[in-house]
């Protein structure tokens, strides 16, 4: 009786075969570009709307609406000129936290944090008449 061999001679031309085709390679391409556009598509800057940037902290904090919109607003450059109270009747009032204080400058939340768990804020900078000359990301 002979011995069953567990090294077929066809083995390695089926490991071969198996891996040219282009199937698995066509799902894993599809699975990355759907990942790339949603990511994409979820960090794009977003026009500023009003009842979106005051809607309820624990809806925001499942959306990335506010870091979209002031990032739409620092491009944009909307906030330059506007008054300190323009600037509250439109974004809220500013953090009141010991590590968003600066001098002429006010702090929005952004309801978002970086890769290293920082805080991140918009941060409005005024000059000696109320107006604002920066805006910017600040993170804490």
């Amino acid at each position: 009786m002979e011995a069953l061999s567990v090294w077929s001679n066809d083995w390695p031309r089926s490991v071969v075969a198996a891996s040219h085709d282009p199937i698995p390679l066509l799902i894993l391409a599809t699975g990355i570009a759907i990942i790339v556009v949603l990511v994409l598509w979820n960090i794009r800057d977003m026009p500023f709307d009003a009842r979106r940037w005051h809607a309820p902290a624990a809806k925001l904090r499942r959306k990335t609406w506010r870091l979209r919109m002031a990032s739409w607003l620092v491009k944009k450059k909307v906030l330059l000129g506007k008054t300190r109270s323009e600037v509250v009747e439109m974004l809220g009032p500013p953090l009141d936290v010991p590590w968003f204080k600066g001098p002429n400058q006010e702090f929005f939340d952004l309801y978002e944090v970086n890769l290293f768990c920082n805080e991140l804020a918009l941060a409005v900078k005024f000059d000696d008449h109320g107006r604002v000359t920066e805006a910017a990301f600040a993170e804490a």
